[in-house]
């Protein structure tokens, strides 16, 4: 039989403090770097509205994005899983909130589902 560990930490994100479960083996990085550009893993926002949703993914990106060195106007190019495509307005709105003119290139996907029911996922590349 296997048990699987589980630990509770506290995440800050946008100065409250939100409680996230993570297993302690993951099996992949917030985020690499390689040949001067930074590739984050996909962010998810705790499922809920879209708007916040997005919010809390950008978010993390942001946070990740700074503490390798980077920010949103180094982005060169984005990936967005939407659970329903229904919603690309929705997001596209948002999604402008966070990113300017010159915006990094961008492809959207629908998919049937993400980890942990999120209904949307954000992956990045940054220059350095």
């Amino acid at each position: 039989m296997s048990r699987k560990l589980f630990i509770t930490l506290p995440v800050l994100l946008f100065g409250s403090a939100l409680f996230a479960q993570k297993k302690t083996a993951m099996a992949f990085s917030d985020y690499r770097e390689a040949g001067g550009l930074i590739y984050l893993s996909g962010q998810t926002g705790m499922p809920g509205q879209i708007n916040q949703e997005v919010s809390r993914a950008l978010g993390k990106v942001r946070a990740i994005l700074t503490s390798a060195g980077s920010s949103f106007d180094k982005v060169v190019t984005v990936q967005v899983y939407l659970t329903d495509l229904g919603r690309y307005e929705e997001f596209n709105e948002l999604y402008k909130q966070y990113f300017m003119v010159p915006f990094p290139s961008r492809t959207c996907i629908g998919v049937a589902g993400l980890p942990q029911h999120a209904h949307v996922e954000i992956t990045v590349k940054a220059i350095k």
